[in-house]
């Protein structure tokens, strides 16, 4: 692709200077053989072999100072011409060795003649640069970025060349030939002019960087026509100051001075210069004339000149377009519709030839004119120029001053009648306002397009984006109001759109809803709703199964049977699963892998854990890995492998793989402590029952995880510390350590962080320590699980059976039977069948021991 700024740049200008006088009398002989050579390479683009060339030569260490420092030159030069014709991107790192390359030389040589020379270098590499973005700014009039940029290293560049140009008038001997050993005044002549031509560039960009009005600008353009001024006085032929003189007119001419800078180039022009010259004098002659809002000559002239030279340059090529929209805006004012269209239809094909021919950034000028102009044939120049305006202040990153204008454009089309024009501008306004994270705004915009333009074929987006806005603005404050709105506004799209496009996101948005506040069944309701061919089906089965383990977690967490859901859940994410990965894959895809680690999860939940059914899937996801491009899946792939290696840690220690266990344990010791507490949560379960020589192996397993956790506590919130207690004690009390775990309890008891469900987990692992002490620990935690339960709940009655067990446990047959008694008062029905059979059997013990006693 060709850059945007193939141009007559500041170099080619200054080298316009040693093309007349044959490459310039400043080089010797075999200089000027290098530079023909290189500035052959480099026209013809041949960026790539130039540059290998010269860091060829700069490898042979035979190379004198003198070739060595017109390579490191050339090189530079070559950078920089190549900087020209790349993207940004590419063209950043150009220019960066553009400069390296003349830093090396100068690291080189202590010569005061080659320094400055290299300083010279230095600073037209600043200067070419500032042109090349000054260019880019016309591009992009809105960026201050470019335009600050390149007024940064204008000013660095005329400062050194400033510089050098006192130091070359105040030290002439330096200037003495290298080889020939005599004084060279007319070489020194010609290197001080060449400096202030590239002085005088310098200034003009700045000046063009500036809008009419700025006083920088006068400024700046006064400096330039003083240095052009000394540029083409001091230069001693008369071919080498046409590109002088060129400069100095089109100074005068934007400085108003329209007769001198025409009188400038009509002296230039009779005398016959070279073509090359000429170009530049006729891009100037119809400058001039488009200054004078002349048109009509001004296409008379470029036409003529066609004709003339049968070929024309990209600049003259652009300035035809301009001359052919100046012809076509009087042809509309004065209502001249055929004439109009056939303008219109010319311009156009300018503009195709100008892409195909020259490219770059004439051709970007041309398009974005046409572009311009076919906006004011359809909206008027007002509104076309607030549009093309908004455009550009968003690409330019002006965030606000475009939301603004797009705001303002909008009211302009809707006065107008342009109804469709200001719903998309409204639109586009509201969107950005989106992007930027101004939600509220953004919220309030996108109503309003709801409200003015009910039927635009936008509004059922603009209706989801003002629902996904204060989404968004609720997350960022707690109200409950603002809550309700946003729910009211998704439930109102689906009423409105029952069947359009973005209905699909509306129930991905309540879905996550329903998650959010614990509504699982709903919300699996909802993301079964999202068809397949949407692109949030794949997030949307994995959600689904999230969901099913969150509902039977709750089951588990409330001592509940699992054994349903856990039967809906497995056959319901089992057909989820795509045909490949329900048989044996050799790789699973993503949303496969998450809905197969929920599937293993489950079966390690039921009761008893199914240990057997667990490990092949966990074996399968952990050698999984779907090498995706997508870098967001890799992540999503390498987490679940992680947290299936995790799991497997309990899937072995069930099987009483206790070394297999501790090895992978040693493989995942420096994982998260969120996902190293998954395990804890795993193996708890198991630590509670069982024989005692199992109870005690997974209490030291369950121990070692948890103390590893234990040192970095302050990194855990809240409820992952409680969890961590939690384990702690059971594995304290699995592994004999009854003190340290009655000490952690009354820790949690004074610090009040014991809710009734982390009651009833410490509750249940004392009543499997069987010791007094641990039976009068479980009793003050069962009294505290039924503090926390509804009077005559299942919850409540569990809890007290169970104080009943462990006063009976204690000793206190005759308080045993009392609970059991007025528990039955409370609660005749005594729960489920299963309770009511555990009352009896205790009931029946009590009154044993009590009339034994």
């Amino acid at each position: 692709m060709r850059s945007l700024c193939v141009r007559f740049s500041v170099g080619q200008i200054c080298t316009l200077v040693c093309v007349v006088a044959h490459c310039g009398a400043s080089l010797r002989a075999d200089d000027e053989l290098l530079t023909r050579y290189m500035n052959q390479l480099r026209a013809r683009q041949l960026f790539t072999l130039a540059e290998s060339y010269c860091l060829r030569q700069l490898s042979d260490r035979t190379k004198s100072p003198s070739e060595y420092f017109q390579l490191s030159r050339e090189l530079s030069n070559t950078y920089v011409e190549h900087a020209r014709h790349v993207s940004d991107a590419e063209s950043a790192g150009l220019w960066q060795q553009a400069h390296v390359v003349i830093t090396a030389a100068l690291e080189r040589t202590s010569d005061t003649s080659s320094r400055r020379m290299l300083r010279i270098q230095s600073a037209r590499v600043d200067a070419n640069r500032g042109d090349h973005l000054r260019h880019r700014h016309d591009l992009s009039p809105f960026d201050g970025g470019l335009r600050d940029q390149a007024t940064r290293l204008l000013h660095e560049a005329i400062k050194d060349l400033v510089e050098i140009e006192k130091e070359l008038k105040e030290a002439p001997q330096a200037t003495r030939a290298q080889n020939q050993g005599t004084a060279a005044p007319a070489q020194l002549r010609r290197l001080i002019s060449e400096i202030q031509l590239q002085i005088g560039q310098c200034y003009l960009n700045l000046a063009l960087l500036q809008k009419p009005t700025m006083p920088d600008r006068v400024d700046a353009l006064i400096q330039a026509d003083q240095w052009l001024r000394k540029f083409v006085a001091s230069v001693p032929r008369e071919s080498d100051r046409y590109a002088g003189q060129v400069l100095l007119a089109r100074v005068a001419g934007l400085r108003g001075d329209i007769a001198r800078a025409t009188r400038m180039l009509s002296d230039i022009e009779q005398k016959s210069p070279v073509p090359e010259v000429m170009d530049r004098v006729i891009a100037e002659r119809v400058r001039l004339l488009l200054l004078e809002k002349n048109p009509t000559d001004a296409a008379q002239l470029v036409s003529q000149y066609r004709r003339d030279r049968l070929k024309l340059t990209g600049e003259l090529q652009f300035l035809n377009v301009q001359s052919l929209i100046g012809l076509w805006k009087i042809a509309d004012a004065q209502k001249q519709s055929a004439l109009a269209a056939q303008l219109m239809q010319r311009i156009g094909s300018e503009v195709a030839t100008l892409e195909i021919e020259t490219g770059g950034y004439w051709a970007a000028r041309g398009r974005m004119n046409l572009d311009q102009t076919l906006k004011s044939q359809k909206y008027g120049e007002p509104l076309a120029q607030q549009v093309e305006a908004a455009s550009r202040l968003f690409g330019a990153g002006r965030t606000a001053e475009s939301i603004q204008m797009y705001g303002q454009a909008a009211v302009t089309a809707h006065r107008q009648g342009f109804a469709d024009l200001a719903a998309e501008l409204g639109f586009t306004r509201a969107s950005i306002q989106l992007k930027s994270g101004q939600f509220g705004d953004a919220a309030i915009s996108f109503r309003e397009l709801i409200e003015h333009f009910p039927k635009d074929p936008h509004i059922p987006r603009a209706h989801l984006l003002w629902a996904f806005s204060l989404g968004q603005l609720r997350k960022q404050q707690t109200d409950d109001q603002l809550t309700q709105k946003y729910v009211a506004a998704l439930l109102d799209h689906l009423g409105r759109y029952p069947n359009h496009e973005t209905t699909p996101d509306v129930n991905w948005m309540l879905a996550q809803f329903d998650e959010e506040n614990s509504n699982w069944e709903s919300a699996i309701a909802r993301y079964e709703a999202i068809p397949v061919e949407h692109r949030r089906r794949d997030d949307s089965k994995a959600a689904i199964a999230v969901c099913y383990e969150k509902i039977i977690q709750e089951l588990i967490a409330d001592g509940q049977s699992i054994a349903t859901w856990r039967n809906v859940a497995q056959k319901r994410l089992s057909s989820l699963l795509t045909s490949s990965s329900s048989g044996d894959p050799s790789r699973l895809e993503w949303p496969d892998s998450q809905i197969l680690l929920s599937i293993a999860r489950i079966y390690l939940w039921s009761t008893p854990p199914n240990y057997t059914a667990a490990d092949p899937i966990l074996q399968k996801l952990i050698s999984n890995d779907i090498a995706a491009l997508d870098q967001q899946l890799q992540e999503q792939d390498f987490r679940i492998r992680r947290r299936a290696l995790l799991l497997r840690i309990v899937s072995l220690a069930g099987r009483d793989r206790m070394a297999e266990a501790e090895s992978v344990l040693q493989e995942v010791s420096n994982e998260r402590p969120s996902e190293m507490l998954d395990i804890l949560e795993g193996l708890a379960r198991m630590t509670v029952a069982g024989e005692p020589l199992r109870r005690r192996n997974m209490g030291k397993l369950q121990l070692q995880i948890g103390e590893h956790i234990d040192k970095i506590r302050g990194d855990l919130n809240d409820e992952q510390r409680l969890l961590l207690d939690r384990s702690l004690i059971n594995a304290y009390l699995a592994t004999g350590q009854q003190e340290r775990a009655f000490q952690l309890i009354e820790s949690l008891r004074k610090s009040s962080a014991i809710d009734p469900a982390l009651g009833r987990s410490i509750a249940e692992a004392l009543g499997h320590c069987e010791t007094r002490e641990c039976f009068e620990q479980a009793r003050q935690a069962w009294l505290h699980v039924q503090s926390g339960a509804a009077s005559g709940s299942r919850e409540w009655i569990e809890a007290r059976y169970h104080i009943a067990r462990c006063d009976f446990e204690l000793g206190n047959y005759a308080a045993c039977l009392k609970l059991l008694r007025v528990t039955r008062l409370v609660a005749p029905s005594l729960g489920d069948q299963a309770l009511q059979e555990k009352f009896r059997d205790l009931e029946a013990q009590a009154k044993k021991k009590n009339s034994g006693a």
